[in-house]
Formats: C-alpha cells, structure tokens, sequence
C-alpha cells in the first residue's frame, strides 16, 4: 500500500512538471496592420518577440486636426502583451496577442494642448 501511494504521489509529481500552464506558446514574428478607434490605423513588425517601431493614427480631431505617432523604442512581448509609450508620454499603446495571428489593445492620447485625454480600441492582424 505504502508503496502505491508513494507511485502516485511520484506520478503526480511528473505529472505537474510536464504540464505547461502558460497555454500555447505562440510565433508571432511578422508584419501587423490594423484599426484604431474609427478611422485610425496601427501598423507593426515582431521580430524575436519584440517590436519597433510601431506606427499609429487616431482619430483625435481636436487640438491638431488628427494623430500620428511613431514610437521607435524597441518593446519586448512578454506573456502575450506589451505596452509602449511615447517619448513625451502623449501616446500610450497596450496591447494582447490573442493568437498567433489576432491581436487587440488600447491607444491612450493625452493632449498636449489641454484637451481631455482619449482611449480608443485597436485590432490588428497578422499580413
């Protein structure tokens, strides 16, 4: 009996170290082109699971007629997600991959001019 118990609890054990639960371990190396919000695009490369530079339009219209930011520092993917911001901290993007070849986030802008900030949701696939 002693014995039983002890090969169960060791398969247990074995059983436990062998699993991975992280889920799948995705590639998601390539070209990504999107929407922002209405109107707006988000474009990106993955290389090695990090991204620069990513380049996003969004649909402000108040202060400077509309947004464009490109934001170059390099970004590392960890655990399927990501965040990044602008040098100046007007433009904050997060994102998710959601699969090897769908991804989703938010642009955060906060005016440089007074305006109140503004979130708008992204998805983007892979081309």
């Amino acid at each position: 009996m002693k014995n039983r118990v002890l090969a169960t609890i060791a398969l247990a054990l074995l059983t436990a170290a062998c699993s991975d639960t992280t889920g799948p371990e995705y590639r998601y190396d390539g070209h990504w082109q999107g929407t922002v919000g209405e109107g707006g695009t988000i474009t990106f490369t993955v290389a090695d699971n990090g991204m620069a530079p990513i380049e996003v339009t969004y649909p402000h219209q108040k202060c400077n007629g509309g947004g464009f930011g490109r934001i170059s520092p390099p970004v590392q993917v960890g655990g399927g997600s990501f965040q990044i911001s602008s040098s100046a901290d007007t433009v904050t993007i997060t994102g998710r991959f959601e699969s090897e070849a769908r991804a989703s986030g938010e642009v955060r802008w906060n005016s440089p001019c007074g305006d109140p900030a503004e979130t708008w949701s992204w998805t983007a696939a892979k081309q």
